[in-house]
């Protein structure tokens, strides 16, 4: 099933199947745009005009071809000197924004407040940005949601409410399908602020999408939370943004269950379990 549309590089125009120095790129145009910076060469436009690429994208002009791409560059909000990987270096990639390991182990943990306490860019790339907006956006949702759906025996603190921090408590069988629903509807929001592309598809391109993407996404946001909350204590694992599950809570899971007879299955399917780890 083909999900993405088909894409053109938008300095030449031909069909490309990946990008190249971060925006839409073939593999020639990237690189004779980083030998031309090398190089310093000056260019002459073989129309005398500049305006040999608007006239005929697969023009021969190195000079127009040039200045298209650093017109597009600049257009994407990238730096076009700092962002060039010297040729004769072979591990370099044609993804010039990289961002180095130790740059990404002090950017700031991103949460549910990220979005409204950071103004600047943390990167040197618009998608990431955007990327890390709406992951916090996201997390907004998620936590907002699951306020309100606590079960109304369990009080709200002042932190809960201002949003100054969250309250893990131990998950319940009630809460998990409400929990559930919120992840799977603030990531379709979440998929179409950080890729405009996705808001073009068709229903059933997105639902595709989402099927696949979301149990590794969460499976890393769960991950990604847990590493920041519970260092110590890796027994702890997140089953929504606000609730938790140990060994410990396990006992406790199916207190609010309405249906004794789904509890009674759910006891037996853990023995059996349990009992297949003997083997």
């Amino acid at each position: 099933l083909a999900v993405f549309q088909p894409r053109k590089c938008l300095i030449c125009s031909i069909p490309i199947a990946e990008c190249h120095l971060g925006i839409d790129s073939c593999r020639a145009c990237s690189v004779f745009y980083k030998r031309v910076l090398i190089s310093h060469r000056t260019l002459k436009c073989k129309g005398s005009d500049d305006k040999c690429i608007k006239k005929e994208p697969t023009t021969s002009c190195r000079k127009c071809r040039f200045t298209r791409f650093a017109e597009v560059m600049s257009q994407a909000g990238q730096e076009e000197s700092k962002d060039v990987i010297d040729e004769d270096d072979d591990d370099a990639t044609d993804n010039v924004n990289a961002i180095k390991m130790d740059e990404l182990l002090r950017l700031k943990f991103v949460d549910h407040n990220t979005f409204m306490l950071e103004q600047t860019s943390q990167f040197h790339t618009p998608l990431l940005d955007r990327i890390r907006s709406a992951y916090s956006i996201m997390c907004q949702a998620r936590k907002s949601g699951e306020m309100a759906t606590k079960p109304t025996r369990m009080s709200l603190t002042q932190g809960d409410y201002d949003g100054s921090n969250v309250q893990f408590l131990p998950a319940t069988y009630s809460m998990v399908i409400p929990n559930s629903r919120l992840l799977v509807s603030s990531f379709y929001d979440f998929a179409g602020s950080s890729f405009p592309d996705f808001r073009d598809l068709s229903v059933e391109n997105k639902v595709d999408c989402v099927t696949c993407a979301l149990p590794m996404v969460a499976l890393i946001d769960s991950e990604y939370r847990e590493s920041h909350y519970f260092q110590n204590d890796p027994e702890i694992l997140f089953q929504s943004y606000t609730t938790t599950i140990s060994e410990n809570s396990l006992e406790g899971f199916f207190d609010d269950c309405s249906s004794v007879q789904n509890s009674e299955e759910a006891i037996r399917y853990d023995r059996f379990r349990k009992r297949l780890q003997l083997y």
